[in-house]
């Protein structure tokens, strides 16, 4: 089977229970957390999901307090032999207590004690980005068709500008020259 099939189904399970949420924290450290980056703008571009990326430590200096966590999905990306393994596993333990709905993505089975967990293929940790890409667009693939939403928001409406490429094509490139 592959990648996507396997994850297809626990992932849209995973986009069905977040489907009223309206923030997203995606989370990860060293190569995870352009991952999270990816992951997080494709929430915002496919489904208009606010998501922020953040650095797995940083979550627990700031993201950590958030109020009302029950209702803020986190979206952890953890290689299980990354540096950040251990700090990653507490994490994870972290969100559990404070109750936030969380999706770990990693690559070895009981890593997120208890939470959704989305299986990848074990691969050094600078090549983790390759293979963790594909759940994060497929979870914003599946938010945005649960919410009835076109990619973009159609361009259309306040988000008109954006048509055609409108808002990079036609910026003003100014050179000060003094």
């Amino acid at each position: 089977m592959h990648l996507e099939g396997a994850l297809s189904a626990p992932i849209r399970a995973f986009a069905e229970e977040s489907c009223d949420r309206q923030c997203f924290d995606v989370l990860g450290s060293g190569p995870s957390l352009g991952t999270a980056g990816y992951s997080a703008a494709k929430l915002v571009e496919a489904a208009g999901i606010h998501a922020v990326a953040q650095d797995s430590e940083e979550f627990f200096h700031l993201n950590f307090f958030v109020e009302r966590p029950t209702v803020t999905p986190a979206i952890l990306y953890a290689p299980s032999e990354g540096g950040a393994a251990s700090r990653s596993s507490e994490l994870v333990d972290t969100l559990g207590q404070l109750g936030r709905p969380t999706l770990v993505v990693t690559d070895r089975a009981g890593f997120g004690c208890g939470q959704t967990e989305l299986l990848v293929p074990q691969v050094r940790e600078w090549f983790a980005p390759i293979v963790q890409t594909v759940p994060a667009a497929l979870l914003a693939a599946h938010a945005a068709d649960l919410r009835g939403v076109p990619h973009y928001r159609g361009h259309i409406g306040p988000w008109i500008g954006a048509r055609g490429a409108g808002l990079v094509r036609n910026s003003k490139i100014e050179l000060n020259r003094e």
